[in-house]
């Protein structure tokens, strides 16, 4: 029987064109997980390869076996800053907990205004907004935010309007050496997706209850998943970021 491979998937809409076809795929064991959780199980020998956050990447590993990513340049829909107020008036920022890379890039942003504030982790993602207080949330959600608000601020707009560059949120690594041929699998797969993007769009309309039209735009015109000379470039910023403002230790 051919061997399997051992690939960490992330559930996150953004990811689906990378994931579709791999969750059945004959020759893959997938494991989902959040992108820490990957990245250990990777660490630990457990997975032959992961698609993991470019948080990270930046802080910790660096073996991308594929060009292959989730990258949006100018806006990307899906990781927010909301507040009740202007952000010039933020003060305090609630970070969202499934996301290490958008709470980095948060951090980035503010640091670049030379605004303080002070960050504290989000109790709850759909409590009402307080005076003064932005809210980072990612995912689906915010095709449907589940509070009132009166500014919304796109994370990948804010990186653009500041460093001009567009931002990558994962892509794959794996553990070395890794197989050409569990590479060959992954591109495939995306092939395959490319080939039906209107059915990959009708997938994730059943599945994550958000319109057929806002998925075309999300995924045909948000976001790109080959990535660019650009997007290394930014992965390169990221990283310099992380270390200079010592935020690896929010993996702690």
């Amino acid at each position: 029987m051919p061997k399997k491979f051992r690939v960490g998937l992330l559930p996150f809409l953004n990811a689906l064109p990378l994931v579709h076809g791999l969750q059945d795929h004959p020759r893959v064991k997938p494991t989902w997980g959040m992108p820490a959780e990957l990245f250990h199980l990777m660490q630990d020998g457990k997975l032959d390869a992961a698609l993991t956050s470019s948080f990270v990447y930046a802080a910790k590993l660096r073996t991308r076996i594929t060009d292959l990513g989730v990258a949006a340049e100018g806006r990307v829909i899906t990781v927010m800053i909301y507040s009740q107020d202007p952000l010039d008036e933020v003060t305090v920022v609630e970070e969202d907990p499934a996301s290490l890379t958008s709470n980095a890039l948060t951090r980035i942003i503010f640091n670049e205004r030379q605004q303080r504030v002070k960050f504290t982790p989000a109790r709850d993602v759909r409590a009402k907004l307080q005076p003064k207080t932005g809210r980072v949330i990612i995912g689906d959600q915010n095709f449907h935010p589940q509070f009132t608000y009166h500014h919304a601020y796109d994370i990948a707009a804010l990186i653009d309007e500041l460093f001009k560059l567009p931002v990558v949120f994962a892509m794959w690594q794996g553990s070395e050496p890794v197989s050409d041929e569990l590479v060959g699998i992954l591109e495939q797969a995306y092939a395959r997706v490319e080939e039906d993007w209107d059915g990959l769009c009708k997938f994730a309309e059943r599945e994550w209850q958000v319109s057929h039209k806002a998925l075309v735009d999300y995924f045909g015109k948000a976001l790109h998943f080959r990535l660019s000379p650009r997007d290394l470039e930014f992965l390169e910023f990221f990283r310099q970021k992380v270390h200079k403002l010592k935020l690896a230790r929010l993996a702690k």
